[in-house]
């Protein structure tokens, strides 16, 4: 799957707006909380200052609908006594409208009832077809069930990983 995930990686990251589902290690943790609300917010005006009060994915005016999506990068990690964990590393943060954010998180558009929606967003924004939608859905649960299968480690260039539910400082190797 190692190959399958570097070469999913760089099909989503080619789409403005890839889906990215978040491996169940992971729910269930407020990115204010993991940030800190005052450096989220900070983050978050940020990213729209960069975008130009855009959305990055559809370039519509953000205007009240802004969310903030940080975009990670994915590698296995084999700790000194031979546990393999998921690590998340920070990317950077975008501005996304409401409607782009809930459909690269295709799953939780799942749970808010609203994926139809989610996919006439994802075939507009990234210029496919619905049979093309249905693959990239598919291939996204399969990339989920993958991640979801390890316990996740979150790096976000601090030089503290954190886990969510407990914090543990280990060394990375950049």
């Amino acid at each position: 799957m190692d190959s399958e995930l570097r070469s999913a990686s760089v099909s989503r990251r080619s789409m403005p707006l890839p889906i990215e589902m978040d491996p169940r290690a992971t729910w269930g943790f407020n990115r204010a909380e993991l940030f800190g609300r005052d450096r989220w917010r900070a983050l978050c005006d940020e990213a729209a200052g960069k975008a130009d009060g855009h959305c990055e994915a559809c370039r519509s005016p953000l205007e009240n609908s802004m969310d903030c999506d940080p975009m990670w990068s994915w590698r296995l990690v084999e700790m000194t006594s031979g546990t393999v964990f998921l690590l998340r590393r920070l990317i950077r943060i975008r501005a996304l409208d409401r409607e782009c954010f809930l459909a690269t998180h295709y799953g939780w558009a799942g749970v808010l009832g609203v994926q139809d929606a989610a996919r006439e967003r994802l075939a507009r924004v990234n210029g496919l077809s619905q049979h093309e939608v249905e693959t990239m859905i598919t291939n996204a649960f399969e990339l989920w069930r993958w991640r979801s299968s390890f316990r996740c480690l979150t790096d976000l260039r601090s030089g503290a990983v954190r886990d969510p539910g407990s914090v543990r400082r280990l060394e990375v190797d950049q």
